[in-house]
């Protein structure tokens, strides 16, 4: 929490329990410390214990080679002694992505690229200058951190690809109250959508049935033309025996004369 903008007492929660951490790298911030010894000021790591820290968290077996030692020694030089971009830059070796002797390599290319992009921005509207030595220090950070998200990138894990795209719907939210529910929803809709989608073409292909059927004719219609074709039928019989009623009249009228 570093932006003198943003209320540090309006972002704790109420209630008379409880305890928060505040990092922050604004001295001004000091002023909400009310417990334990008020506050624990954070240095750079000693030389020999960073050396130490980023051989251990690559996983680098004993005995430890020369030029492991002296890698060592160089990236922990070069990455101010910070324990985090410690941390990152062990993560880059202990998977492969650069060996001991290329991790600087990388290092120095990512470092000219962040810095390219911090120099885009007005640091004296943001920050001011006394944040200077605190953003050099992010710089590192970041720079080892890009290494890490580069290897993501150029991977053909289907899982890496997953973390990148997560990595891009975080950058969206705020970074307070990301609710789970939502990443919750983005992962099962496509299931849903897929279960729906199945429905529709269901419904759809019953429709269609039903339009290829012939019409039913309502039991109204269907008596009408019953009572209709049972009123031409006894007209036709009545007209039939009428036609031979009078063929016999004449017959009957010739023979008697």
């Amino acid at each position: 929490m570093d932006e003198e903008k943003i209320s540090i007492r309006e972002l704790l929660p109420q209630g008379a329990k409880g305890c928060c951490i505040i990092t922050t790298r604004n001295p001004a911030h000091i002023t909400h410390r009310n417990a334990g010894g008020r506050y624990l000021e954070l240095l750079p790591m000693a030389p020999e214990e960073a050396e130490n820290l980023i051989i251990k968290a690559a996983e680098e077996p004993r005995p430890w080679p020369v030029l492991v030692m002296e890698s060592a020694k160089a990236i922990c030089h070069a990455l101010g002694y910070l324990p985090l971009a410690l941390d990152q830059a062990a993560k880059a070796v202990r998977h492969e992505i650069c060996n001991w002797a290329e991790y600087l390599i990388y290092f120095d290319r990512q470092l000219r690229r962040v810095r390219r992009n911090m120099h885009g921005r007005d640091q004296s509207r943001s920050r001011g200058q006394r944040f200077a030595q605190e953003d050099e220090h992010s710089i590192n950070v970041f720079s080892t951190n890009e290494i890490l998200y580069e290897s993501l990138q150029s991977s053909r894990k289907e899982k890496y690809r997953d973390a990148v795209e997560l990595l891009h719907v975080f950058s969206y939210f705020h970074f307070q109250n990301i609710r789970l529910d939502i990443l919750i929803n983005s992962a099962t809709n496509s299931l849903r959508e897929e279960d729906q989608r199945k429905i529709d073409e269901e419904q759809m292909k019953k429709a269609l049935a039903n339009l290829d059927k012939q019409p039913r004719t309502p039991w109204g219609m269907f008596f009408s033309r019953i009572e209709s074709f049972r009123k031409n039928a006894d007209g036709y019989t009545n007209a039939t025996t009428g036609s031979a009623k009078k063929q016999g009249t004449v017959e009957f009228e010739s023979v008697g004369g």
